[in-house]
């Protein structure tokens, strides 16, 4: 099955009036599938959050006035789909070696890449490579809990971004290694297949999504049978995602409003450190912020089919390699 790609999608200006984000909104999250699983809290922000986050929403709507791709309904258009990134000068050796040449990134090469914190030495050498579009991160725009990186809020605030830019992201950790001769149209095809405008393209952690999520986000982002539930938790450094109404709807409207929340994304005693003594089914006392976050969206979005946003069972593209 071939894919159709265009940079251009059809137009309209009504379509999704209701995910711009008005004075009345009400912001309490219902999982998509069952009605009856309401958040216990409601999404606050404060003015210029609010105010951020309507512009960030409004620009994956209205974006040159364009309407997502219908992946959910079976249209077989995407996009073409843009490798980003984000690093700080911590991750720079890593990541060079990984996008290094060019030909390392698939489906073609170039790659958009965020600065989070680089020197102007780096930042120079960024520059020089033809296949990078280098773009420095406005902290300045978003909440100050944002400028901490290890809340990872960066992350799907450029998601979004991008999205609302290209209609189709990659994207990937300093971390991801690609597989070089990889068959990217087949996973596009296959997520065509699935009616799907998300794939983890990594392999999943060992954990499952209780075991690594705070309690508040729970709170303000609950999923059915949380507490009964055993499934290992998808790793968020590799992902495809595609501007569909779906998508929009059911994952990046509330993945916008929890990053930009410090209470969701990062509640007040979250760590990374993890207790794995720990049955895997019980809080491990650790969380994984946005890869926490994406995990309940993206698990209630597809009411936990997980072969329609999963490879489980096939040969994945990529792996993490830390240096």
């Amino acid at each position: 099955m071939g894919t159709s790609y265009s940079s251009k999608r059809s137009t309209t200006n009504t379509y999704m009036k209701g995910f711009i984000l008005q004075a009345d909104t009400t912001l309490r999250y219902v999982h998509p599938h069952n009605s009856s699983i309401v958040a216990a809290k409601e999404f606050k922000l404060e003015e210029n959050a609010m105010k951020t986050a309507r512009k960030l929403i409004g620009d994956l709507v209205h974006e040159n006035n364009t309407k997502p791709v219908e992946m959910e309904k079976g249209v077989p258009f995407l996009p073409k789909l843009m490798p980003v990134t984000a690093i700080s000068s911590n991750h720079f050796n890593e990541l060079m070696a990984h996008i290094t040449p060019a030909e390392k990134i698939q489906p073609h090469g170039k790659i958009v890449v965020y600065d989070l914190g680089l020197n102007q030495q780096e930042i120079d050498h960024l520059n020089s490579l033809q296949y990078v579009d280098y773009r420095k991160f406005n902290f300045s725009r978003f909440p100050e809990h944002v400028k901490n990186l290890h809340t990872y809020a960066f992350k799907p605030l450029i998601i979004a971004e991008t999205l609302a830019e290209f209609g189709g992201v990659r994207w990937m950790d300093a971390s991801v290694v690609l597989a070089r001769h990889y068959s990217y149209q087949y996973l596009f095809d296959r997520m065509i297949k699935k009616k799907s405008g998300f794939l983890y393209y990594v392999s999943p952690s060992r954990h499952s999504i209780v075991f690594a999520t705070h309690k508040h986000m729970f709170d303000y982002l609950p999923m059915k049978g949380v507490k009964e539930t055993k499934a290992n938790m998808a790793q968020a450094t590799g992902m495809i995602l595609f501007d569909t109404e779906y998508m929009l709807k059911h994952v990046m409207k509330w993945a916008i409003l929890c990053s930009l929340h410090e209470d969701c994304i990062a509640p007040k005693g979250a760590k990374l450190q993890c207790d794995f003594s720990l049955p895997d089914h019980v809080f491990g006392g650790c969380h994984r912020y946005d890869q926490s976050m994406f995990a309940i969206l993206v698990s209630n979005a597809y009411n936990d089919e997980r072969h329609r946003y999963r490879l489980d069972g096939e040969k994945y593209p990529a792996e993490v390699e830390r240096m």
